[in-house]
């Protein structure tokens, strides 16, 4: 009986082996593609330096009188479209879009809108602004570019979408 009880644990161990096998091969789960912590933490850093980047790239290309005291719809695209370009940077460096790597927008709406007292009333500002039509429309917009800035084969030029809305 004991030989019986060492087969069947066995047994399924084997079992659930394959089911865990089975279940990451079809969530696109390579075996031995699984990150460790430190890889994890180096993406997230990597990802919020290309977002902070992104945003002095912008604050110096962008017409600021427009951005800092023009009609709010300048601001308002400008938040929508940094908010999916740092999306689509989190998603080519396979991370979640965290509080660390919002926070760099975050900042952008708090100097844009206001100081906000923590991060919560941040997130309720960005939340106002993306649910603003320039703020739909600058998402829209920071989608496409950002899944083009964020392919390698792309030779450029970048950020092409916002640069045109500050021209016209």
């Amino acid at each position: 009986m004991e030989e019986f009880g060492g087969f069947l644990f066995f047994a399924l161990l084997i079992g659930f082996a394959v089911v865990a096998l089975r279940s990451a091969s079809r969530a696109g789960i390579q075996p031995g593609s699984l990150i460790t912590p430190n890889q994890r933490r180096q993406a997230t850093e990597d990802a919020a330096w290309k977002i902070e980047r992104t945003v002095e790239i912008l604050r110096q290309n962008l017409d600021t009188g427009k951005l800092d005291s023009g009609p709010e719809i300048y601001s308002r695209y400008y938040i929508g479209y940094l908010f999916e370009m740092g999306k689509a940077i989190s998603r080519h460096h396979r991370v979640e879009f965290s509080q660390r790597l919002r926070r760099p927008i975050l900042l952008e709406v708090g100097q844009l809108f206001g100081r906000h007292r923590d991060a919560q009333e941040g997130e309720r500002h960005l939340a106002a602004v993306l649910g603003s039509d320039p703020g739909q429309l600058g998402a829209a917009d920071g989608r496409i570019d950002g899944d083009y800035a964020v392919d390698p084969n792309n030779p450029g030029p970048y950020f092409a979408r916002i640069g045109a809305y500050f021209e016209s």
